[in-house]
Parts: structure tokens; C-alpha cells; sequence
């Protein structure tokens, strides 16, 4: 269990942040051994296992190691197979054959 520590105010008038300490806070305690917040580790949606520095971040916005990165080892929810058709379609240029009927 922790206790809060007395800080007896000091008396000289000279210090120019008599002002600021004023406004910080009336009740001079400090709790110590106060714990920091956590933050919270990377982890594989899939396994649970913590990711190193660059975790791998499917389509579908979730990050996963590299055992299941891929759509088909984690169940991705995202349409690869549409997006991937789409960007072709935009992409590829149709060439037409000239055809016979035409030189005639």
C-alpha cells in the first residue's frame, strides 16, 4: 500500500513560480510508487503472439505475423479476388486483332 508524502511549501517570496505552483494543484501530496500506464503490445488477431516492429496489415485493417498473413489462414473478410479485378480492368489496355473482313 502506498502513502502520500508531505511537501512542506517553502517560504521564500523570491521564486518567480509561486504563480504556477499555485495553480497546479492546493494538496501538496505525491503518491509514490504510482504505476505507469501500460501500453498495449501488437498481437496476431489470429495466435495472439506479439509482433516485432513491422507487423503485416491485411486489407481488412487487422494486423497478423507472418504464419498468418495471407486472406486464407486468418479468414480475411475483405474481397481480394474484386479488387484485384478492378485494378486490371483499369489498367490492362484491350488489343483487337485485325481481322480479314477488314483488308477487303
Amino acid at each position: 500500500m502506498t502513502k502520500p508524502i508531505d511537501i512542506p511549501k517553502s517560504d521564500d517570496s523570491s521564486s518567480p513560480d509561486d504563480s504556477q505552483a499555485s495553480s497546479f494543484s492546493s494538496n501538496n501530496s505525491f503518491v509514490v510508487g504510482s504505476p505507469k500506464p501500460k501500453k498495449k503490445t501488437k498481437r496476431c488477431l489470429v495466435c495472439r503472439k506479439k509482433l516485432g516492429l513491422l507487423p503485416f496489415v491485411c486489407e481488412c485493417k487487422q494486423l497478423f505475423c507472418s504464419t498468418h498473413r495471407h486472406p486464407e489462414d486468418h479468414a480475411c473478410t475483405f474481397d481480394h479476388r474484386a479488387k484485384a479485378t478492378t485494378s486490371l480492368e483499369r489498367n490492362l489496355i484491350k488489343v483487337e486483332g485485325d481481322r480479314v473482313q477488314n483488308r477487303l
